[in-house]
């Protein structure tokens, strides 16, 4: 693949941040990006009985949902640019006032279509402090902390996605625009990062590149198909699970919340133990291991017949989700020049974001014809060629 020669590298980190406070700020950059999305789950048919007079509203208010992709395909590499050049307190303070300020308007707000645009400013901003925070350890800490943080930025995104789900009905019983007050959280990473002092690298290492180079020099496009292959990975199966367990007995919300509560539970744990897996086995070994598992576990649950069976293979399942993207990002913290990382990471966010609505056009014209079980088999054979892929791949050369 590409690398770039010309972009410094700096030798350590900026200065060695691993400090509790650092930590905090870190994990809580992960916060929002899961919240844009569990949130508004349990209020969406509050909302369009509350907007029903208005033409298109039922299409309308799924868009509360669906305009967080694109936004955040546009937050991703625009926090990345910006990381790389400016000092990142004063970034994450701006995109954090604005997840607040943005998620927390539908509470005023009586235009549907205004809300929308509100929910766009929502997820370019939860995009951006994720980005930051994916960016960050691989400026200020050293390399045998960056593996373990890596795991803890995953399982905190998924924590936050368990509590926030029910957390919002609880609320959205007193009214939909109650939920909408738990995008008061993103003013944390503000207050935790006010006493951070968080230069770019290269305004340290002193050694700006003074030419004017290309948006995509030194991308590495193996790790980018890599992150869009994982964006698919991870995000097709929950847009069929609730129908495929549905259509083998679990007949009720909570039935299927529950199964996907177990597999996100297993996926946190796993998230947790990545430091100490991939130290002991490697990146490589750890994208065969998780890919595999992913292929096994969702191929287990194409065929079950039976919740059981479903459990058990989507818990399988969990233990490659909680280990893909702090792989990912493991790998570009240790591979990408330390003036490119903000802008890389971002480009990779990005791509991570978009796969999805790529994989539902792919799936959505052949699910008559193969059904849920189909499309689950589907994703389960990009795993599998993913995991042979990487077992192939020699170690110096894999995602590179």
């Amino acid at each position: 693949m590409m690398r770039d020669q010309t972009s410094p590298r700096v030798a350590a980190p900026l200065a060695d941040r691993s400090t509790l406070s650092f930590t905090l700020l870190l994990l809580s950059t992960q916060i929002t990006a899961a919240l844009v999305y569990t949130v508004p789950i349990p209020i969406l048919a509050g909302m369009t009985e509350a907007f029903g007079s208005d033409p298109g509203s039922a299409f309308k208010v799924k868009m509360v949902s669906g305009i967080l992709g694109p936004a955040m395909a546009v937050g991703a590499p625009l926090a990345g640019w910006l990381s790389s050049r400016f000092d990142r307190r004063g970034l994450l303070g701006i995109f954090a006032l604005l997840a607040a300020a943005s998620g927390v308007a539908p509470v005023f707000l009586d235009s549907i279509d205004v809300i929308i645009a509100t929910r766009f400013l929502l997820g370019l901003a939860a995009a951006a402090l994720m980005t930051i925070g994916y960016t960050m350890p691989g400026d200020y800490l050293p390399e045998t902390r960056r593996a373990g943080i890596f795991g803890l930025l995953s399982a905190t995104s998924m924590v936050a996605s368990v509590v926030s789900l029910p957390l919002s009905g609880w609320l959205g019983d007193s009214g939909w625009r109650v939920s909408f007050l738990i995008y008061i959280t993103p003013l944390a990473v503000a207050i935790l990062a006010l006493p951070q002092r968080l230069p770019p690298p290269s305004a340290v290492a002193g050694e700006v590149t003074k030419r004017v180079r290309r948006w995509y020099a030194g991308i590495p496009w193996g790790m980018v198909a890599l992150a869009f292959a994982i964006g698919i990975v991870l995000s097709i199966p929950g847009v069929y699970l609730s129908f495929h367990l549905a259509g083998i007995g679990a007949s009720q919300s909570s039935t299927i919340g529950l199964v996907m509560t177990f597999a996100t539970v297993v996926s946190a744990i796993a998230s947790i133990a990545y430091g100490a897996t991939v130290s002991a086995l490697g990146q490589r070994v750890v994208f065969v291991a998780a890919f595999g598992a992913m292929a096994v576990g969702l191929f287990g649950l194409s065929v079950a017949g039976n919740l059981i069976v479903a459990i058990v293979t989507l818990m399988l399942a969990g233990v490659g989700m909680g280990w893909l993207v702090p792989n990912l990002m493991g790998r570009l913290s240790d591979k990408v020049p330390d003036a490119d990382r903000g802008r890389i990471v971002g480009i990779v966010q990005s791509a991570m974001t978009i796969a999805p609505m790529f994989g539902i056009a792919l799936l959505e014209p052949l699910l008559p014809a193969i059904g849920t079980s189909g499309a689950l088999a589907a994703i389960a054979l990009l795993s599998a060629v993913f995991a042979v892929l990487f077992y192939l791949s020699p170690k110096e050369a894999a995602a590179q």
